[in-house]
């Protein structure tokens, strides 16, 4: 049988290949993962736009000593668009870290990729909104609105430097073809969500220290059950033990 031109060269190329140690790229589940990285970074952009000065604020409140903050924080504390994008950007981000590595079972319905995604960040943002509002309230009850509004706007930037952060980790993660990477990336994200949720307890403290004249212990107290038993419902759940 005769071997023609073309046939020769296809045979040295897969030759080629295999010396190389080239593999066969593999094709990911969820291609629509590369659309929400775009969207995310183009939400960063525009809230840069809006206010690069409410921007670079956030990030720095969210790793500075609260109290050298509250100046600013009585005067510019205020709900406003640029901080809605700020904590829809932190919503995406944390909703997509939720879908990638917590193990859902949804038994109940047939939900799955971007639809089981939207769930999920539905999820988050109710989740948010909650926890949000029980601050605010709480300032209300205790008869100082703006610890209500501190709280709020405190939080979210630690939320969104938070997000920020994890997020290249995040598609690295995704994207990354290494166990071994895969594994360290894993780590860095424990890490930094374990150091997040600290700081975010600290920060609070500080916060109602300041506007909530009883004793510490009742602080603690009022923060944990806020910040910590949220988490400990959501574990028990995607466990299956209820």
């Amino acid at each position: 049988m005769e071997v023609g031109p073309l046939n020769v060269l296809i045979l040295q190329l897969d030759n080629l290949v295999d010396q190389a140690g080239i593999v066969e790229r593999v094709k990911l589940p969820y291609q629509w993962i590369f659309l929400i990285g775009v969207m995310v970074l183009i939400l960063v952009g525009v809230i840069r736009t809006l206010s690069l000065t409410q921007h670079q604020f956030a990030i720095r409140n969210s790793f500075a000593n609260v109290k050298t903050q509250f100046e600013y924080l009585d005067k510019e504390g205020g709900v406003n668009p640029v901080l809605l994008l700020q904590i829809l950007v932190s919503c995406i981000v944390i909703g997509l870290g939720v879908f990638l590595f917590l193990p859902f079972d949804f038994n109940f319905t047939k939900v799955t990729g971007f639809r089981l995604y939207l769930l999920v960040l539905m999820g988050v943002c109710l989740a948010y909104t909650l926890k949000y509002f029980t601050h605010y309230i709480t300032g209300l009850v205790l008869q100082s609105e703006i610890l209500g509004g501190l709280m709020v706007v405190g939080l979210s930037h630690t939320a969104y430097a938070f997000t920020l952060g994890v997020f290249p980790l995040l598609m690295t993660w995704y994207y990354v073809p290494s166990v071994e990477a895969k594994f360290w990336l894993e780590l860095i994200l424990a890490l930094v969500l374990g150091l997040f949720l600290v700081w975010r307890l600290v920060k609070s403290f500080f916060v109602y220290n300041r506007y909530f004249p009883f004793a510490k212990i009742y602080i603690i107290i009022y923060l944990c059950t806020l910040e910590i038993t949220p988490l400990l419902i959501l574990g028990k759940f995607l466990v299956g033990d209820v």
